[in-house]
């Protein structure tokens, strides 16, 4: 009979568990999904749309009711499919757990001016406006001690646009013909001004800017979907900023009111609509 040493300390050796396999792991180990999808300007877009569509549908509804009994009723048949339509699809957007921070704490600058764009782009006499600077105003605007875009929005100012936001951008041709900077973004602007001030603008900001192809020096039009061009006025912004040194972004003080304004209130219908977890 052979003898067998004792275990240190007198404890004895428990038995070696198998190796698990790769890939099973136990319930409690398993890597879980953030709960909360960040809020992005592809979102941002989409959620203003519904927000302002659905109260430009409770304003119609309003007039309609001050008709017949039938016509009333009518009318509210019709804002209940307009709400429950609104419901389903910004249940679908909640679905995902989007998250949407409190503005001034945790909203990043970049959405806070992407909603700024969204608001000016859903009032009345919205427009796009796009402009391609010349030599000497763009020289003027990037030696400019306040920075380029304080420059530039000063201009517009002294032109009447007073509710404006719009990035900055440079062109990626090679050309030395024109000017690499632009900019693109949202201005009010009474529909009745709107030739006064293409002419203005292209005498202060680009006069010596030759057209080519289809950009024209100053192109000012009514804008129908405010959140795809909202994205693309910021498509480069980031670049843009390595380049300048400084952020490529302006937002007159009423802009910035206005996305505050249809952020939280968002905010508010979001929280409102948020579908509940059934067990």
């Amino acid at each position: 009979m052979t003898a067998t040493n004792p275990a240190p300390s007198g404890k004895i050796p428990k038995p070696r568990q198998p190796e698990r396999p790769l890939g099973d792991f136990p319930k409690a180990g398993q890597p879980t999904a953030s709960a909360k999808t960040p809020c992005s300007p592809e979102k941002a877009g989409p959620l203003a749309t519904l927000y302002t569509n659905r109260h430009k549908g409770h304003v119609v509804k309003k007039k309609k009711i001050e008709k017949s009994e039938e016509e009333e009723e009518e009318a509210r048949k019709s804002s209940k499919d307009l709400e429950n339509s609104f419901a389903k699809e910004i249940a679908k957007i909640l679905a995902s757990g989007l998250d949407l921070p409190d503005w001034e704490r945790r909203l990043t600058g970049e959405l806070k001016q992407h909603f700024a764009m969204l608001a000016l782009g859903h009032q009345p006499n919205a427009h796009a406006i796009s402009i391609r600077l010349d030599h000497k105003t763009a020289k003027a605007a990037l030696s400019a001690p306040k920075g380029p875009t304080d420059y530039l929005s000063a201009i517009l100012r002294n032109h009447g646009i007073k509710d404006m936001a719009f990035c900055l951008e440079f062109s990626d041709t090679e050309s030395d013909e024109n000017h690499p900077l632009h900019l693109h973004g949202i201005a009010i602007i009474p529909a009745d001004q709107l030739s006064r001030l293409a002419n203005d603008l292209r005498k202060a900001m680009a006069n010596d800017y030759r057209q080519r192809y289809k950009n024209q020096a100053i192109d000012i039009q009514p804008i129908s979907t405010p959140g795809t061009w909202a994205s693309y006025c910021s498509k480069n912004q980031q670049s843009t900023a390595r380049q300048l040194k400084s952020s490529p972004v302006y937002a007159s003080q009423s802009a910035k009111r206005a996305g505050k304004r249809l952020y939280e209130g968002i905010l508010a219908w979001t929280n409102s609509k948020t579908p509940r977890k059934t067990s």
